[in-house]
Order: C-alpha cells, then sequence, then structure tokens
C-alpha cells in the first residue's frame, strides 16, 4: 500500500527521487498517467491492471470518455538504479510542475502534485467537508 506526503524537487531533467518507503510497494516498471484534480498518476502494474479493469466494465459510453482521459497519454516508466523516475516534459507541462512537487500515497497508487496546488487544495478540504462526504457514501 501507498501512504504519506513527500515533499521533493524535481531536476533539470525531470528527474525526482521516489522515497525508499514508495519504491517497493510502486515496482521497478509502473504506469504514468493524467491523474484528476490536475495531478498525475503512478499505478504500480497490477494496480494499473485493476484499474484498466475497473474502466472496461462502466457502460460503453463512458469507457470511451474514461480511457481517452487516462490511457491516451500513459506512459510505462521505470526506476533507475538511484531510484529516481524521470516525468516527461509532456506531463511536467500538463500539470504546471515546477521544481517543487508533492507525491502523495493514495492506497493503491502514487499522486504527483504541484506542490502550490497541493497545498491550496488540502488547505480548502475540512474536516466537516470529510464527514460529509462519508455519510453520503454511507461510511
Amino acid at each position: 500500500m501507498l501512504y504519506g506526503e513527500y515533499r521533493l524537487t524535481i531536476d533539470g531533467k525531470g528527474r525526482v527521487s521516489i522515497p525508499t518507503k514508495m519504491r517497493e510497494p510502486l515496482g521497478e516498471t509502473f504506469m504514468i498517467s493524467r491523474g484528476l484534480k490536475n495531478t498525475l498518476y503512478l499505478y504500480p502494474m497490477d494496480e494499473w491492471h485493476k484499474f484498466e479493469d475497473i474502466i472496461a466494465a462502466t457502460p460503453f459510453t463512458k469507457q470511451v470518455d474514461f480511457g481517452l482521459f487516462f490511457f491516451s497519454g500513459a506512459e510505462e516508466a521505470e526506476l533507475d538504479s538511484h531510484g529516481r523516475t524521470t516525468i516527461s516534459q509532456k506531463f511536467r507541462k500538463l500539470i504546471n510542475l515546477d521544481s517543487n512537487i508533492v507525491l502523495i500515497g493514495n492506497k493503491t497508487h502514487i499522486e504527483v502534485w504541484n506542490e502550490t496546488a497541493w497545498d491550496e487544495y488540502i488547505s480548502k478540504l475540512t474536516p466537516d467537508d470529510v464527514m460529509r462526504e462519508l455519510m453520503e457514501s454511507g461510511i
């Protein structure tokens, strides 16, 4: 499982060092795709295949849009011998990544956020909002 919040920097070549606690669950080879809320998702291969199955199980009309959003620009990635991966220029531009980023473990995947965007998002998310969402979800 992937958990935690890590504030990191991307070097000039687009490389970021994945925290040691995230490396094993992520695996040496993984998928990077567009995410929700102007983020990127890094999926371990087994979780990526489960995600593909979830999309495939949705009604066809939704599959098309979901597939286009998540799969059209997805890329296979890997860790180098130093535990780093490269985030392509395409993805850095897509979500406006500068040198300061935040990696968020979200159980099955890692979310990559622009640090400023993450700080703004999390500062607006209140315990009352979370409680309301939990209650509406029946939890």
